[in-house]
Order: C-alpha cells, then sequence, then structure tokens
C-alpha cells in the first residue's frame, strides 16, 4: 500500500481534476489524504484543515504525519498523474526520495540547469527517510 496526500488551497476545480486523475490512474491499494491550507471555502472532506494559513513546509509535513505507509506521495493540487502504475517507477528506483516537476521551460548555465517557472509538483519520500529525519 501507499499513501497518496494531496495540498490544497483554494483550488476546488483543480483538486476535483486531481482527485480523479488519482483514482483513474491508481490500480492498488491506497490511504488517500487531504490537508487544507485554509482555503476560504471549507473543504469539508479535508483530514486535516488549517484554520489560518500555514504555508507550504508546514501542509507538507503535515501530510508526513498523516501518512501510514512505507511509500509516500505528495501532491500539490495542480498536479496529477497521467497513467496507471504511475508509482511504480518511484517505489521501485531503490531511492529514498524524488520529486517530478511540470517545468517544460528552463534555463542552462555551463552544467547547472535551473527552471524559471514555478508550476505544479509531486513529491515522493520513503518511511524510512522521514523516519531518520526526525530526531
Amino acid at each position: 500500500m501507499i499513501s497518496i496526500c494531496i495540498t490544497t488551497r483554494n483550488r476546488s476545480e483543480s483538486f476535483k481534476k486531481v482527485i480523479s486523475k488519482i483514482i483513474r490512474h491508481t490500480n492498488c491499494e491506497y490511504q488517500l489524504a487531504v490537508v487544507d491550507d485554509a482555503s476560504n471555502e471549507i473543504y469539508y472532506d479535508a483530514d486535516f484543515r488549517f484554520n489560518e494559513r500555514a504555508g507550504i513546509p508546514a501542509v507538507k509535513n503535515k501530510c508526513l504525519e498523516l501518512s501510514k505507509y512505507d511509500h509516500i506521495f505528495l501532491f500539490d493540487d495542480d498536479t496529477f498523474p497521467i497513467t496507471d502504475e504511475w508509482y511504480l517507477p518511484y517505489i521501485n528506483s531503490g531511492k529514498e526520495h524524488l520529486c517530478y516537476t511540470f517545468l517544460p521551460y528552463f534555463k542552462m548555465e555551463g552544467n547547472f540547469k535551473y527552471h524559471n517557472l514555478g508550476n505544479g509538483c509531486m513529491m515522493y519520500v520513503t518511511r524510512k527517510c522521514v523516519d531518520a529525519g526526525v530526531s
């Protein structure tokens, strides 16, 4: 089983698309958790809701607290899978943490690649990695 957590703030239409794509393309048993960062319109199905805006680090940390399984996927509310079994390359990579960013535009300076636009993101982390970061 995997844990899938979605963070959301004031993007109800985008959020609905994310949920439908995750359900459509996730062919294994999974835990789904939603953390709302004090949206103007309350999302009552959220597993946790901040009453005041907490910011990205606090919201992602809350997702990690809610996650029950060894493989954890943290989705923004504008990022979604487009193919079945999207989670397998991450799990089978042997890496403890990975990140996917939808950024078609980037610049190169020498050997350094950087993105000049912010966009949707999905992070993968293992329970082992999360527990190692806890002192």
